[in-house]
């Protein structure tokens, strides 16, 4: 009895790709066919696998199917070997209107397999699909293809299996949490072309103990490198010159981190002594928080920024030079290893925060200059003896007085 025929959007006649239940009984046993309707051919300007040949193909594995749409067009095949194979052309896509866990949501046909799957082949595609291979802890091997322009949003989001990641010289964008949480990552390249890299895109790659940000670079996104704890060296290339790149923004929590290295033709950013700094050396952006001991803030700079010394548990001392005026939002936050600070003469402003659970600081010298201060400056300082006045200075709070902390002292 034949099959019933049917017909794709363009009328002409195909076969659905599904093996099992439409694979015609001439087929084989070395995997070649004679199929219904024989094997056609739709040419829409791309080259597009024949259906034939999809099924053909699909016989030999565990299971299969298409994750593209017209006029793209691309195939998955699964084998007995646990290793996930994507051929074609374009984006992948998800498959619409499935039920899982009781919910109606899209998601890729391999999904059943993601918590044994332990390789990865990619050819042809242009695109990795946002969550493609989310929360696959078992993969242990990737491979993208030269075909490859962008990574989606938590393409490998806690695949902790990953230990060396490859990625070719087609890349352009890294997606948001791309590879976030991926723990086993040791080795990384990122390709000379990428311009983007996304919000937490390498966040929490406790692996990682250098990273190389190529000139290509031009934007990137909050901790896209945060919590990566393993990391001593960050080297910054030239093309990097977005509003914000210290005070944790891209770099927090990177607590072994020593040195911040930046490409002398960057046009934006300088570094001194492994710190990093605006390209005058006016403004201290960040200082690796791995650093050990004292440090002397360049008599070039006028401004420390947001969060620049946030965590800096290892520095015991900090001169600060008269140059400075401002003094930013949280700039020595949880600094535990200073038992004292200078704030010189010159100092106008100062943020909220800027000495924060500083738990080792015993005493603090303000200066009469100072105009203007935020908030909970001294917030956890509960070793604190002194308590400077500072302006707009306001009563603690039953929380803050418990803990010890002073609001606007």
């Amino acid at each position: 009895m034949m099959k019933k025929q049917v017909l794709n959007r363009w009328g002409l006649s195909v076969m659905p790709p599904v093996v099992a239940k439409y694979r015609h009984k001439s087929m084989t046993a070395v995997g070649t066919s004679r199929w219904v309707h024989g094997s056609k051919f739709i040419s829409m300007g791309v080259a597009i696998f024949s259906t034939a040949a999809l099924l053909s193909a699909c016989a030999r594995e565990v299971d299969c199917g298409v994750c593209g749409a017209n006029p793209t067009y691309c195939s998955w095949s699964y084998s007995s070997n646990k290793e996930l194979t994507i051929k074609g052309t374009g984006e992948m896509i998800k498959k619409q209107g499935d039920i899982l866990k009781g919910v109606s949501r899209a998601h890729y046909e391999w999904y059943k397999y993601l918590k044994e799957m332990v390789a990865v082949d990619i050819s042809g595609v242009t695109v990795i699909g946002d969550e493609a291979f989310e929360g696959c802890t078992s993969l242990t091997s990737v491979n993208v293809g030269s075909d490859v322009v962008t990574i989606g949003k938590e393409a490998f989001n806690g695949c902790t299996g990953i230990t060396k990641l490859s990625l070719p010289s087609s890349v352009i964008e890294i997606g948001s949490y791309a590879f976030n949480k991926c723990t086993g990552i040791t080795e990384l390249n990122i390709p000379k072309r990428v311009t983007t890299i996304g919000e937490s895109a390498f966040n929490r790659c406790t692996g990682l103990t250098k990273i190389t940000i190529p000139n290509s670079v031009t934007e990137i996104g909050s901790n896209a490198f945060g919590g990566c704890t393993g990391v001593t060296e960050i080297n910054i290339g030239s093309g990097l010159t977005v509003d914000k790149i210290g005070g944790s923004f891209a770099l927090g929590g990177l607590t072994n981190l020593t040195a911040i290295n930046v490409d002398a033709k960057n046009v934006r950013y300088c570094s001194v002594d492994g710190v990093l700094f605006d390209k005058d050396t006016t403004v201290l952006l960040e200082y690796p928080i791995g650093k050990q001991g004292a440090y002397i803030v360049p008599n070039t700079v006028t401004m420390i920024g947001k969060y620049a010394f946030n965590g800096a548990a290892g520095l015991t001392d900090i001169t600060i030079p008269s140059s400075v005026v401002t003094i930013e939002e949280g700039a020595f936050k949880s600094c535990t290893g200073l038992t004292f600070a200078v704030v010189p003469e010159g100092v106008t402003t100062i943020g909220s925060y800027i000495f924060q659970e500083c738990t080792g600081l015993t005493w603090v010298t303000i200066p009469k200059s100072l105009t203007k201060s935020g908030g909970s400056v001294f917030y956890g300082c509960t070793n604190l003896k002194e308590r400077p006045k500072l302006p707009q200075s306001r009563s603690r709070s039953n929380t803050q007085r418990n803990q010890g902390g002073w609001y606007g002292w």
